[in-house]
């Protein structure tokens, strides 16, 4: 038993050595759509990142007319809060948006102040931070506040425009994502399973006299199909660890060239879940080209 599987193997790398180019040719392939696959891990990781930043500081800012009483903001914030979009509801008097302003406004913003202080008093009115538990409620969150009776007369033309575009463009992006990875890799593993499906047929076929000799001197279906999976599982287990590997080098490198990505912290992320990242990898090119390799052996290798 164990001298006719070391025979199999001896003879997958046959198979693979008698049509060198083609098998390289083909394990690059797999090596290449695996890496982009990898990258693809990395890339779903890191968006998540800034994903979950993004709606940590996308909230929803109500601004209200200088003239709006305390009350009255007091109440839209109890409103509000009874929502179930709304995790957190800020309540920001005047005066603090004036002190907040005078601390993080820049000389301009800062020289404005005095002036309108000088004519007008505190240019501020009160506002409501609305915090939500997820940017998708925030069109059903919109429209509830646009409801509320003479809310229009209370607030600020431009309070809309705070944080808004922010949201849309989070659940934007998120929805895009969430679309296009899984069509990117079912396109690849089609372009993986094909070339991987033919490398083998042209591999059988190149081996077709050999074969017949096989059958002849009364070699079992194992014994002459096995080769033809060894190479695809081959090609599986090679690939896996050079696309790992390619993973691991450039997010070192980015993590020590490319400051600016350095917070999204990929080669710690990669290293954390090395296994994980491994073992999908290894899966998804278990299942491309061994697969591929027993369907192309069960259609063009009759014994």
């Amino acid at each position: 038993m164990l001298i006719n599987f070391i025979r199999i193997i001896k003879n997958s790398i046959k198979n693979f050595a008698r049509n060198l180019w083609l098998s390289l040719a083909t394990l690059s392939i797999i090596i290449l759509a695996l890496s982009l696959i990898g990258g693809l891990i990395l890339l779903n990781a890191a968006a998540n990142t800034v994903i979950d930043d993004a709606h940590e500081r996308a909230d929803y800012t109500l601004r209200f007319q200088r003239d709006t009483s305390e009350a009255d903001v007091l109440i839209i914030k109890e409103k509000i809060e009874q929502r179930p979009e709304a995790s957190r509801v800020v309540y920001v008097s005047p005066e603090e948006a004036l002190q907040q302003q005078k601390e993080q406004g820049n000389e301009i913003v800062q020289e404005a102040i005095r002036v309108a202080e000088e004519n007008v008093g505190n240019p501020y009115g009160a506002s409501l931070h609305v915090k939500l538990y997820d940017t998708e409620m925030f069109p059903e969150l919109k429209r509830y506040i646009d409801d509320i009776p003479d809310i229009e007369s209370l607030l600020q033309d431009e309070h809309r425009a705070h944080n808004e575009a922010l949201i849309e463009k989070v659940n934007t992006i998120t929805n895009q994502l969430n679309y296009g990875i899984p069509i990117f890799i079912s396109t690849l593993a089609i372009f993986v399973f094909l070339v991987t499906y033919n490398t083998i047929r042209l591999a059988i076929y190149t081996a077709r006299d050999e074969i017949h000799i096989m059958k002849l001197v009364g070699a079992s279906n194992w014994f002459v199909r096995g080769p033809f999976l060894i190479t695809g599982l081959f090609y599986a287990i090679f690939s896996s660890l050079f696309a790992m590997g390619l993973m691991v080098f450039l997010t070192w490198q980015i993590d020590q060239h490319l400051s600016f990505l350095r917070d999204l912290e990929l080669y710690l992320y990669v290293t954390q879940h090395f296994v994980y990242i491994y073992l999908v990898l290894l899966g998804i090119g278990f299942v491309l080209s061994v697969v591929s390799s027993y369907i192309a052996v069960h259609r063009y290798l009759k014994v």
